[in-house]
């Protein structure tokens, strides 16, 4: 599997995928760098670099100018990887606990047929 399709898998958008990549090659760069490297508009960088540093997957190294680096994979993107699985399964909990009220309330739920117009009665 390529690395654009299983970023994609993990629900990074398009914009993520090219900086991840930008940086997974860089190592180390400056935003200006990733924007070029990644061909995304250097206004954008910011936010997708602020999006990605709170996942864990880039860091932040201070001075001037600053300097984004890629967080080694087993422990910026497993980590991801693993937290994502933990609410996927959190998830599939609560939609089988509101299937079970849900199938609870249709056994006593009534059912309304609507009908519109003077044909539809007549006949």
């Amino acid at each position: 599997m390529e690395i654009e399709e299983l970023l994609r898998e993990l629900g990074f958008k398009e914009y993520e995928i090219k900086v991840y990549k930008a940086i997974l090659f860089l190592v180390s760069a400056t935003p200006r760098e990733i924007a070029k490297e990644a061909k995304i508009p250097q206004t954008r960088v910011y936010d997708v670099l602020e999006g990605l540093r709170k996942r864990g997957i880039v860091n932040i190294s201070p001075g001037k100018p600053i300097h984004y680096n890629l967080v080694p994979l087993e422990i910026g993107l497993l980590p991801f990887i693993r937290n994502n699985q933990k609410k996927w399964k959190e998830i599939e909990e609560e939609i089988k606990e509101l299937s079970k009220s849900i199938s609870k309330k249709e056994k006593y739920s009534t059912k309304i047929a609507l009908f519109q117009g003077w044909n539809v009665i007549k006949k």
